[in-house]
């Protein structure tokens, strides 16, 4: 009984990490040369992966172990991004200009933040 709890949280997280990267199972098929009945077996909560194949999948998603492993009840916003949206927000919270760059974008024309990202993309070529 134990070990079917595992299988189901194992399940339930391999297919939130694939839904969070719009992977498909042929994708995890490909890009990881899985078997379809082994990538079945976990997405069902049949099987848990040997360790090694648990290993290349917290590669493949960019995460660790215990993501995929352990139970998590609550998933908060900051776990629902991207690793380059994560990164985002620390650059935001860490880098006041960027702050003031956001703010004053949020009020402008289209084409008066297309214009404030070409300067930028101007400045960037003259260092």
């Amino acid at each position: 009984m134990q070990s079917n709890i595992f299988k189901e949280i194992f399940a339930r997280n391999l297919r939130y990490y694939m839904d969070l990267n719009k992977k498909t199972q042929k994708d995890l098929i490909d890009d990881l040369k899985l078997t379809r009945s082994a990538l079945s077996a976990w997405y069902t909560g049949k099987r848990l992966p040997r360790p090694e194949l648990l290993d290349i999948l917290c590669s493949y998603f960019k995460i660790s172990r215990s993501e995929l492993t352990e139970e998590h009840t609550e998933r908060d916003d900051k776990k629902a991004i991207s690793i380059d949206g994560a990164k985002i927000i620390e650059a935001y919270n860490t880098k006041s200009y960027l702050k003031v760059l956001y703010d004053e974008q949020l009020s402008m024309s289209p084409e008066a933040a297309a214009a404030m990202l070409e300067v930028a993309r101007q400045m960037k070529k003259t260092r």
